[in-house]
């Protein structure tokens, strides 16, 4: 019989083993990915107060996701990064409840951080605060909103079940010429002389990358965070087509170069290209690269198509170099662990060191209001000031004083009808992955906004501290105290008032240290957000489609016999359509490019409406044509090809669904 002694040394061995592993960098690592397109018409695009009707699609949104699972203790961190404008903080909640029936509670709100890449070109009708939804996309998509929640759980679900041991490694590098600090002559500059001689630039150019292999040294993926507003592609908000934009395209090229032969969102190698503290921080580019911006009215969606190719291939070409470049790659090691709180605006009170003065003061929210200067960067006429003013309450005392020097254009903490306007509670987060810290940011922080938070947790846990924006609720813009009192856009947007900066970085300093201490539940949760699923109407719902002059599917354009890669730009097919609001099509696609197969005379598919070298465009509802379009390049394979589209009609708005299907003739590509 075996003594108690034995044991002992067994479970001793046991536990070195699983110390070791984290010690040594072995962890369990998996990466997933999801589609999360919405219907591409008939809905706002997200991202632009103007809503702007999707008119359908150049590129899918996706869901990429990674997990890591410490072998020693078992904790797992979840990250998320998303094609959309933010994040609700019901879309967390739901996403989570899916996963916990699966897996229990080795998933919850504490350990997953949703983060939207900011894209402008997404589907919108997701939110669920009053004012978001009313402002952002006019009412509620139950399709768009559950198309999220079902692609965010698939990405995640993936991540977890193909987990396996391997490591991770952490490299950076300096990326310049893609971002630029629209406020870096007017409130970055106010921020204090010796905190910007902190900082060789008035934005952050630091690309942060982490890759992720096996244990035989085989990549599975790679997620990198950097700060640049994902705005080109719809610059203006008159691009109608439904675009993951520069972060999209730029994990697009990353996953084509390691899945060949693999279409979008079904490769085994997973990019991601997050967002960071964006807020205020665009596209720079060189003009010689770059075509001029068309006006308005100009349908050729082209130029916009080259503008934004050249944020995506310059972060793309980064982000490969660090993958590639070993010999600067940091082996991860050590625990993991998380935190996690839920803010109530309304109540908490905390210190705050002010790094100026080197005083320490207790600091408060505000009740949410928007200003005056956010609706003045959309309309500054003033149009839109006058249809808000019908509908606003006029702030209490209480929230004009505290909201200084904010002018109050919509008093949302005060504002209850139908149901709440603008967010009272909303969480931070704070991941541990071994040597580095991964900081959930709630909305879009600007350049100092997120280097005050982040200069804060380094001091305390001596650690890499990435940024990671627009993090599991949105709470729009975040400046600095000092930027605040500038009252620019940025400072308009800022919906608590001017303590957002020090209040967050409160809590994620507390939250590194009960990490660091092995005492993650001394952070108290918080009250949780409320959630208005019950209270919301569908308002956007299917469209009838009358009939066509031609049946549906028919050609109404077809494709030229023969084109010649080396001086033929597109190809381009027009066919009769229903509305593409009827067919969410996740996981699917609207059009195929087809290539036939000269030995067996079969057909296989070429391209979907998810590469980056094609595009639809819905011409409805008075037209009901849809144009798909494939874009050669002068390196083609040649051969024999055939377009085909699939859609989806209903005569009436209560009437059954029917689908159909159109095809070009064949042509030939030399």
């Amino acid at each position: 019989m075996l003594s108690k002694h034995y044991f002992s040394l067994l479970l001793v061995s046991f536990l070195s083993v699983g110390r070791c592993q984290d010690d040594e960098g072995i962890y369990k690592v998996g990466v997933g990915i999801g589609d999360i397109t919405g219907p591409p018409a008939g809905t706002p695009l997200n991202g632009f107060i103007g809503w702007l009707q999707a008119a359908g699609i150049y590129t899918r949104q996706y869901a990429r996701a990674f997990a890591v699972e410490s072998v020693t203790s078992g904790n797992v961190v979840v990250y998320i990064t998303c094609d959309m404008g933010m994040i609700d903080h019901s879309l967390v909640e739901q996403v989570v409840l899916k996963l916990q029936r699966k897996y229990g509670d080795k998933i919850s709100v504490k350990n997953i951080m949703i983060s939207a890449t900011h894209t402008h070109s997404g589907v919108s009708g997701f939110m669920t605060y009053y004012g978001f939804l009313l402002i952002e996309s006019k009412g509620f998509n139950p399709v768009s909103y559950w198309n999220s929640v079902d692609g965010i759980y698939e990405a995640v679900d993936n991540a977890l079940t193909s987990a396996q041991l391997g490591r991770m490694y952490y490299t950076s590098g300096v990326l310049e010429r893609v971002n630029e600090n629209r406020r870096r002559e007017g409130a970055y500059m106010r921020n204090p002389q010796w905190e910007r001689d902190l900082y060789n630039t008035t934005v952050d150019v630091v690309m942060d990358l982490l890759k992720f292999e096996t244990l035989d040294s085989i990549p599975l993926g790679a997620f990198n965070w950097f700060a640049v507003h994902p705005g080109d592609f719809n610059e203006g908000g008159d691009n109608p087509l439904v675009s993951s934009d520069h972060k999209g395209y730029a994990s697009l090229l990353f996953d084509y170069k390691m899945n060949p032969g693999k279409r979008p969102g079904q490769g085994a190698f997973v990019s991601g290209f997050g967002s960071a503290n964006l807020g205020g921080v665009y596209t720079s580019w060189e003009e010689a690269d770059v075509p001029p911006r068309p006006e308005p009215e100009d349908p050729d969606v082209t130029p916009r198509v080259l503008r934004m190719k050249y944020a995506g291939q310059r972060q793309f070409d980064h982000a490969w170099a660090l993958f590639e470049n070993v010999e600067n790659h940091n082996l991860v090691t050590g625990p993991i662990g998380y935190s996690h709180h839920f803010v109530d605006v309304h109540v908490e009170n905390v210190p705050h060191l002010n790094e100026s003065s080197g005083e320490v003061e207790n600091v408060s929210l505000c009740k949410a209001a928007m200003g005056v200067a956010y609706f003045r960067e959309f309309d500054p006429e003033g149009e839109l000031w006058e249809i808000i003013r019908d509908l606003i309450k006029v702030p209490s005392e209480e929230m004009t004083e505290c909201q200084l020097p904010k002018g109050i254009m919509i008093a949302g903490g005060e504002m209850d009808e139908p149901w709440a306007w603008l967010p009272r509670i909303f969480a931070v987060q704070y991941f541990q992955i071994g040597t580095v810290s991964l900081l959930g940011l709630p909305g879009e922080f600007t350049t100092m906004a997120g280097r005050r938070v982040q200069r804060a947790v380094k001091n305390v846990t001596e650690s890499t501290v990435i940024l990671a924006g627009l993090c599991n609720n949105y709470i729009n813009y975040v400046t600095t105290p000092e930027e605040y009192d500038y009252q620019a856009f940025e400072g308009g947007a800022t919906i608590f008032g001017k303590n957002t900066v020090p209040l967050v970085t409160y809590w994620m300093i507390e939250m590194a240290k009960a990490v660091k201490e092995n005492d993650p539940d001394r952070i108290p949760s918080g009250p949780s957000p409320p959630s208005f699923l019950d209270l919301l109407r569908t308002e956007v719902v299917p469209a009838p489609d009358p009939l066509p002059p031609l049946k549906f599917g028919s050609i109404i354009r077809d494709a030229e016999p023969e084109y010649d890669s080396a001086t033929d730009i597109e190809i381009s097919v027009v066919f009769s359509a229903g509305s593409p609001r009827n067919s969410g099509l996740r996981r699917g696609t609207f059009f195929i490019v087809e290539k036939k197969i000269e030995i067996t005379g079969r057909w296989g598919v070429w391209r979907t409406d998810a590469d980056v070298d094609t595009l639809f465009h819905w011409r409805g509802p008075e037209i009901r044509e849809v144009e798909v379009r494939w874009f050669l390049s002068p390196d083609m394979e040649p051969g024999t090809y055939r377009i085909r589209h699939f859609g989806y009609y209903k005569l009436t708005v209560d009437g059954n669904m029917h689908n159909y299907e159109g095809k070009s003739r064949e042509f030939l590509v030399k």
